[in-house]
């Protein structure tokens, strides 16, 4: 089983790309929101259950997917809070004999505003405005910051359409269907 990881602020592309790359590439997506929609749903987004349970849930399921040999794109933000799940997610992909592919997707503050008021972020417990984004900066600021377990590929979504940036991904990594 394989795994590519792409992480970035809200709304740098991760879903958008996830998608292109799925269809070149023929991974699965495990987007982030998936497990965090439903469980926001049952205990709402502050609750510490909706916390606990979703590093839970969703390394569990990587675990399964390791088991059945199931290629995952899984999206993400990275923040001091939750870098001990990705380490873990990684560290268990590695141990069963997989390879991660990391890919840190960034793009300017301007975009990202912009970005984040996509009506495609509206169906979905997304941060879907300008004064949201910016309190989630003032919290993470380390959201721009590098993802430093191992070496991995740095793009700029700022001026490149999701397309090209799956095929830079795909190409760099030489991963193919």
């Amino acid at each position: 089983m394989n795994l590519v990881l792409l992480y970035g602020p809200p709304a740098v592309g991760k879903l958008t790309i996830a998608k292109e790359l799925a269809s070149l590439i023929g991974y699965t997506i495990f987007d982030n929101h998936m497990v965090l929609n439903v469980l926001t749903n049952i205990f709402g987004f502050d609750h510490p259950s909706r916390k606990k349970l979703e590093k839970e849930f969703r390394l569990k399921i990587v675990d399964e997917a390791i088991k059945a040999n199931i290629n995952l794109i899984m999206t993400g933000v990275i923040v001091n809070q939750n870098l001990y799940f990705y380490t873990k997610v990684l560290q268990a992909v590695e141990a069963s004999g997989g390879k991660c592919f990391i890919i840190q997707l960034i793009a300017s503050e301007s975009v990202l505003k912009d970005r984040v008021e996509h009506d495609s972020r509206k169906n979905y417990h997304k941060i879907s405005n300008k004064q949201d984004w910016e309190e989630f900066y003032k919290e993470y600021p380390e959201m721009y910051k590098k993802f430093s377990i191992k070496e991995h590929l740095l793009i700029d979504t700022t001026d490149i359409l999701p397309q090209e940036t799956a095929k830079t991904i795909a190409n760099h990594y030489k991963l193919r269907k």
